[in-house]
């Protein structure tokens, strides 16, 4: 794996699909199985790796991925990428991901898309590095609205690459990359 940059778990197989940033593709590991926290702990403190074997490769539409870099799975149980200036969306078949749609984020400045995560109506959210924004989409692309600027004080972001939504209240949690700190919105 060349720079892997995210994960995501799919829950009904077990399986683990991995961003691999300069591959260029996304690499899907068998059987990911949480070992219990007794098992999992070494003496010098380091965890147990329970990823499996290689199942598939996944390239974008266009043969590869121009360094995918965040990666979520919705309620419908697809896959979305994110992949510099682009969101690609794949459907689900038994692992066997196909390739749905995509659609380009089109801003002022050149976008350097990362973090991605979807909301509780499969709107998405993207973490826009080089405009310092989290932009908001509907599952068609649609654009919504952006969050943040560039800056220090609170509601803004200096290069934004991951993103978590809480499940249970909708709170957005969102990583900058140059400074270590999260926000919560």
């Amino acid at each position: 794996m060349k720079e892997p940059s995210g994960i995501a778990w799919i829950k009904e197989s077990g399986n683990l699909v991995v961003a691999n940033s300069l591959g260029h593709c996304l690499t899907i590991h068998k059987g990911y199985k949480a070992p219990s926290l007794q098992d999992s702990i070494y003496e010098n403190n380091e965890t147990l790796s329970s990823c499996g074997e290689l199942v598939n490769v996944i390239h974008g539409p266009t043969t590869t991925f121009f360094n995918p870099t965040g990666i979520c799975l919705n309620s419908k149980n697809q896959l979305i990428v994110t992949s510099e200036q682009e969101v690609y969306i794949f459907d689900n078949e038994a692992n066997n991901f196909k390739f749905i749609r995509s659609f380009k984020v089109n801003n002022i400045y050149t976008s350097s898309l990362h973090g991605v995560a979807v909301d509780s109506f499969d709107n998405i959210l993207v973490c826009d590095r080089k405009n310092h924004v989290v932009s908001l989409f509907k599952e068609d692309g649609s654009f919504l609205h952006s969050i943040g600027r560039e800056g220090n004080k609170a509601g803004f972001f200096q290069s934004p690459t991951g993103i978590l939504l809480d499940p249970i209240d909708g709170g957005i949690f969102v990583v900058n990359f140059f400074k270590l700190f999260i926000k919560l919105f």
